[in-house]
């Protein structure tokens, strides 16, 4: 079966990227696709710590929420991850995750 999984990650509630995911997974799910949006709002992710345990158990050591997410990932056909833009800028969460990422 088709399926969108779609990661909102602005830290509002009731935002705005939040009201236009739910319109595109409606418009999604009238062309027969099953879509699924996940808010990662409330969750705890951390930083990768760079401990390699993910090669020896084949997922994330911190069990943070992140390895829920990989598992549907693995599921589905397509992923959209949306991250709002304030004052131009990446939210300040999804800023500090990747940070430690792209800086080693």
């Amino acid at each position: 079966m088709k399926k969108v999984l779609i990661l909102c990650a602005s830290p509002r509630k009731e935002s705005n990227t939040m009201q236009v995911l739910e319109e595109c997974a409606k418009t999604i799910e009238e062309n027969g696709i099953e879509t699924e949006i996940i808010s990662i709002r409330q969750m705890k992710i951390r930083s990768c710590i760079a401990c390699g345990k993910c090669s020896e158990i084949h997922e994330c050591a911190l069990n943070d929420g992140v390895n829920e997410i990989i598992e549907k990932i693995k599921r589905i056909r397509w992923l959209h991850c949306w991250i709002p833009s304030l004052l131009w800028n990446c939210t300040w969460r999804f800023d500090v995750r990747t940070a430690k990422d792209w800086n080693g």
